[in-house]
């Protein structure tokens, strides 16, 4: 008799535990696979709603003769062989639940259901809010658990409105976030902790096309478990574009890159994918094997001066320049900053020399002293801060807080060539990031 199956990808991780728990009302007559080996997160949540989740494993399935698999945060034939291997024959059909929209789906036939979320349970979640179909509390928490996981607690760039609307929803189904926090408390064990202060300790930065990386090395005797909530944590505490943390496993003769990203042009997925690794675009890992005596952190570091792309500086974001004169009213400058829509402007002489910057601030105090018809020259601030078309987006967030400024004038050869404004650098950071921005 031919059986139906959910499974996810080697290595199960929170997203794929929790899509697995909520496929299930999906896909009442199939059963459950966990994978052989779980990820340290998702193994202590598992262990934890082991009796409510009871998933049949590896060994349950062995010879079994399977008509349909419900494959779950993957589409790549590649990550599920763990199970199609000790299957009597490939199943005839396969159906695909998996929010990596832009990676090429390898399982042959597959039906795909793709949303470009944030965690792929909320898809799961988001289908049984429509569908009108309840779930019990506790399985309403492994997914809320998975969600807060995948995303970075909403953090990352690729959380989309559904991922909230889906948390929403679980919440309603009585999901403990109770049980969240203490699911996603990140250093819980001793040698996390040890390790944490190690990798502080061993930091070396590097600017690397306008991006701020940091890198560091570790050896330990094997791989433990808890690492990339260690480096997380190191993420929350440091001002980077990049952590790569690179780990020398001495007793298995390998190295475990664990890499994460703040920026929105640095896809580690691209990178690590070169090193057999991957992942999402701001956090990815890769495990090379047989590389004892391979300077992998070199070929890292060389791989990044090659393949990264400029990072974002002034002249990507940079606003054309319209300037007042200095000889100009108050009230003339009043008027022209409403017309184009700024909060202030540059203010020239009449070679066309920068002298200053007039807000509208600046333009409220001469209101208030009733002296609009003055000249701009009287009210402007002479205390320039100025950038070059090269200062990279992390300096200009920088002049912007140590200076108290909202307007940083663009120069090259003393030629005005545009602005930044806190305007125009709050459109950047909104706005969605870039796909790719390796080669």
């Amino acid at each position: 008799m031919a059986t139906k199956l959910i499974v996810g990808h080697s290595v199960n991780d929170l997203d794929c535990l929790g899509s697995l728990a909520l496929a299930r009302y999906l896909y009442p007559d199939h059963t459950p696979v966990k994978s052989g080996r779980l990820h340290p997160g998702a193994s202590k949540l598992y262990t934890l709603f082991r009796d409510n989740l009871n998933f049949a494993s590896i060994k349950d399935i062995k010879g079994l003769v399977v008509d349909e698999m419900v494959v779950l945060d993957t589409r790549s034939l590649d990550k599920i062989q763990e199970y199609l291997q000790v299957l009597e024959q490939t199943p005839c059909s396969f159906e695909v639940w998996d929010h990596h929209c832009c990676e090429p789906c390898t399982i042959p036939g597959a039906r795909l259901h793709e949303i470009s979320l944030g965690a792929n349970t909320s898809s799961l979640a988001l289908e049984l809010k429509n569908k009108g179909i309840p779930i019990s509390s506790e399985d309403a928490t492994v997914a809320l658990t998975a969600i807060y996981g995948d995303t970075g607690s909403f953090q990352h760039d690729n959380v989309q409105p559904g991922d909230f609307e889906a948390a929403a929803w679980l919440a309603e189904q009585g999901a403990s976030l109770t049980v969240v926090r203490k699911m996603l408390n990140k250093l819980n064990h001793s040698h996390q902790q040890e390790l944490f202060h190690s990798v502080l300790g061993n930091l070396d930065s590097k600017e690397i096309h306008k991006h701020r990386i940091l890198f560091s090395f570790q050896e330990l005797p094997k791989q433990l478990p808890g690492l990339s909530a260690v480096i997380e944590q190191v993420m929350e505490v440091e001002d980077c574009d990049a952590l790569f943390v690179i780990f020398k496993l001495v007793k298995e003769a390998s190295h475990l890159i664990i890499a994460r990203s703040s920026s929105q042009t640095i896809d580690l997925n691209s990178i690590l994918s070169a090193f057999g690794g991957g992942g999402h675009p701001q956090a990815s890992s890769a495990l090379i094997k047989h590389s004892h005596d391979i300077p992998v952190l070199t070929h890292l570091n060389q791989y990044l001066q090659t393949h990264l792309n400029l990072g974002v500086t002034a002249q990507t974001i940079m606003r054309p320049v319209q300037p007042i004169l200095e000889t100009s009213s108050l009230l003339e400058a009043s008027l022209f900053l409403e017309q184009i829509n700024n909060s202030g402007a540059a203010v020239m002489n009449g070679d066309g020399r920068l002298t200053g910057i007039l807000t509208l601030r600046d333009i409220q105090k001469g209101r208030k002293s009733e002296q609009m018809h003055a000249p701009v020259k009287a009210y402007m601030s002479k205390k320039l801060v100025t950038i070059v078309p090269e200062t990279s987006l992390r300096e200009i967030e920088q002049l912007f807080y140590l200076n108290d400024i909202g307007h940083l004038p663009v120069l090259a050869d003393s030629q005005l060539l545009g602005m930044v404004s806190r305007k125009t650098y709050l459109k950047y950071i909104k706005k969605e990031p870039s796909p790719i921005q390796v080669v």
